[in-house]
């Protein structure tokens, strides 16, 4: 008889709701509870339930949610049967993951859910014509179904923040889609839309999955013997949230004091530092405008005696994704002194908006035209 494992964490009402759900006649139910103290180890507790259980079919169900279709799992049985290459499937998710790595942020969404409020969210509608599924780069992690036992990363991850879009790369690695089951009604509600946020399992997800994720951003710095401010500007780009980077440096200073600081970050392999002194500007400015790595999507500018702040690559790479139809994204700029101070504005940096807002070119190059600045 074909089994399918219910895997949950323990909530008021949780186990009532799942085992009102329908099973498809000839198959099995097995139920495994999760004590709720293993919500900050979620995925070991996960990996240790999937290892427990020979069950083909697995369902993983945070206590932050209530399942509203009744026939939930004989649907996502069904989608399995018929499309062994999915291994994965939610009820909602991200279409395009997010530059955070939370999929709940993700302005381009699949599926459906139904708030704690009772508001139904809506974020794809289903077609007569269509699969019963939509794939997706990321599910949101409070309910999953596998059909495949791919290992859950407890080396990686503790928390359910990350969890649903790290397994959609494991079992995309594996060979695998993840995908979104289609719903003509919500069959899901969040009881509680509350997720913490972990810095230790960011930084871990980002680190292990970008270079899937998000496109290449190459980041090009001209320099010309000022080595204390250029550290300053390239650890600015190191320190960046957006790990997806190739920095292309090219230093025309007489002396070796750059070349010399550049020995310490010989181990970062996303550097390419190029010393000529024998160039004069010109020649290291035709260097910098030469550079082209075939596998960068977008290129950013950083002179020597600049700041990257931390966020500032996820922000642009988010707007790309966000809106297809944009070629060129710049931002306010601070003043600051040698210390870092801030500095009050000149004319031509003050704020020409107040809020995000897409231009046509021709009227951006106007207003630099008249103005006579940047």
């Amino acid at each position: 008889m074909e089994k399918i494992a219910i895997i949950y964490t323990e909530a008021q009402g949780v186990s009532e709701n799942l085992r009102s759900l329908s099973i498809l006649q000839g198959m099995e139910a097995q139920y495994i509870p999760l004590p709720a103290k293993e919500s900050g180890h979620l995925l070991a507790a996960y990996q240790s339930a999937m290892t427990s259980s020979d069950a083909r079919y697995k369902i993983y169900v945070n206590g932050s949610v209530r399942i509203l279709d009744s026939e939930i799992l004989g649907r996502i049985v069904r989608v399995f049967q018929s499309h062994p290459d999915i291994g994965i499937l939610g009820l909602s998710g991200a279409r395009e993951l997010s530059t955070s790595g939370v999929s709940y942020l993700s302005q381009k969404r699949a599926g459906r859910l139904v708030k704690p409020d009772g508001k139904e969210l809506v974020f794809s509608k289903q077609e007569t014509s269509a699969p019963p599924y939509e794939t997706v780069e990321a599910l949101d992690g409070c309910f999953l179904a596998t059909q495949h036992d791919v290992p859950w990363r407890s080396d990686l991850l503790h928390g359910p923040l990350y969890l649903g879009a790290s397994a959609s790369c494991e079992h995309r690695r594996a060979g695998f889609e993840a995908a979104v089951l289609a719903q003509e009604k919500a069959a899901c509600q969040l009881v509680d839309n509350h997720f913490s946020s972990d810095d230790d399992d960011k930084d871990a997800f980002l680190d292990e999955y970008s270079g899937e994720l998000y496109p290449l951003v190459s980041i090009c710095i001209p320099t010309y013997q000022r080595p204390e401010y250029f550290r300053q500007a390239l650890e600015s780009v190191l320190h960046q949230t957006y790990r997806n980077l190739d920095i292309f440096i090219t230093d025309d200073s007489p002396d070796d004091e750059t070349e010399r600081l550049m020995e310490n970050y010989t181990s970062d392999l996303r550097i390419a530092y190029h010393h000529h002194p024998e160039y004069g500007k010109k020649e290291n400015w035709r260097d910098i405008f030469a550079y082209n790595n075939p596998k960068a999507e977008y290129v950013g500018w950083l002179m020597d005696d600049d700041l990257f702040l931390p966020e500032k690559i996820a922000t642009m790479v988010e707007t790309y994704r966000n809106h297809p139809n944009v070629s060129l994204v710049t931002s306010y700029r601070h003043l600051i002194d040698k210390d870092g101070k801030q500095l009050p504005d000149y004319e031509i940096t003050k704020q020409i908006v107040q809020e995000n807002t897409i231009f046509p070119g021709a009227y951006i190059g106007k207003m630099m035209l008249r103005g006579l600045g940047n």
